[in-house]
């Protein structure tokens, strides 16, 4: 495996979020993030592609294997194992949860859960957004798959807004607000398969 590398924006953000982590809900986090890009890492390296790097940022893991192309559908599966291992253990630490019913539990379990749900929606750079990706480029060529995926990131990221402003009117939780933002922001149409780039926000 390449180099790690890590931004400064994410080693602030850390620094900040530490400082301020009475309860460790952090290193919960942390261990979720962590898992679901595990997920992604066992799929490159099971598809028989050689990682060359990973920059680790604020929205997520960049994985650097461009110089070992995958097929569309192995695209597919690598951006789907990170979703699918944080279902997966959302499942495990449920089943360990009802043995040893603590309070963390719970919570990890519920990280995992959101994490994994969270990524499926299918707008760019989530994972969900690059399986429709690789699925569309396999279809359609990459011109177009990437115009419709444009569309469908601005339509899903419009509706993630709505909904946010709704948590904020009811429940006064401004979180899907700024990710939606930030999705917005981020210019979907522009994730190409060939960045590689695997958030978990």
């Amino acid at each position: 495996m390449g180099k790690i590398q890590c931004s400064y924006p994410l080693l602030f953000m850390a620094a900040l979020l530490v400082a301020f982590d009475s309860g460790g809900e952090l290193i919960l986090l942390l261990a979720a993030a962590g898992i679901h890009e595990l997920g992604h890492l066992a799929a490159i390296r099971l598809l028989g592609a050689e990682i060359r790097g990973i920059r680790l940022a604020v929205g997520g893991m960049v994985i650097d294997y461009n110089g070992c192309r995958l097929s569309y559908f192995g695209d597919m599966v690598t951006a789907l194992a990170g979703p699918a291992a944080s279902i997966l253990a959302a499942v495990f630490f449920s089943l360990v949860a009802r043995s040893q019913p603590l309070d963390g539990l719970f919570y990890f379990t519920g990280l995992n859960l959101l994490l994994g749900l969270f990524n499926l929606v299918p707008v760019l750079p989530l994972d969900g957004g690059r399986a429709v990706l690789s699925l569309l480029t396999a279809a359609k060529g990459p011109a177009e798959a990437e115009m419709l995926c444009g569309a469908m990131t601005r339509l899903f990221g419009a509706l993630l807004l709505v909904l946010g402003g709704w948590l904020i009117v009811r429940y006064q939780n401004p979180s899907l607000m700024l990710v939606s933002l930030l999705l917005l922001m981020g210019d979907g149409d522009k994730n190409t398969l060939q960045e590689r780039s695997f958030g978990v926000l």
